[in-house]
């Protein structure tokens, strides 16, 4: 690596962060992300029965995304590989990157993580994830 990559990188991170105090996320991140990694825009939509949550993911391939859920906790992985190769008479360049998106997102509800679906279109993962049907039935209690 050379050090205009590394200026560019800490650049990078430091508008990352400077940027991230004057915008208000749509709900707070949980977690340390790795090295390397960005958060991906994020939109959350209650639709009543279930959450819908949208996250933009360019240049990742569908197979490079993991996406875990726990009891209160959304987390979507994606890395994305680079390798630059060029031979020519006299020298061979070869550079590899590793990159990617992360981000861990509190649920403001519970959810059923059985029945949660994810698609992703044209660098766009969208994740319906169903929420847990809490239905109050009224009951008489007997004193004894």
């Amino acid at each position: 690596m050379d050090i205009f990559d590394e200026i560019r990188r800490i650049q990078e991170e430091m508008d990352r962060m400077f940027s991230s105090i004057y915008t208000k996320p749509t709900l707070p991140s949980k977690g340390i992300k790795p090295f390397n990694y960005r958060e991906p825009l994020l939109d959350v939509v209650d639709r009543g029965k279930e959450l819908v949550m949208q996250a933009e993911l360019p240049g990742v391939n569908k197979e490079d995304i993991e996406i875990d859920i726990d009891e209160d906790t959304l987390t979507i992985k994606a890395s994305k590989k680079k390798l630059i190769t060029e031979e020519k008479e006299g020298y061979f360049y070869q550079e590899r990157g590793y990159a990617g998106y992360y981000r861990s997102v509190p649920l403001p509800t519970k959810v059923n993580p059985d029945k949660v679906k994810a698609k992703y279109n044209n660098g766009v993962l969208e994740i319906t994830l169903p929420k847990m049907s809490e239905e109050v039935s009224r009951k008489k209690i007997k004193i004894e």
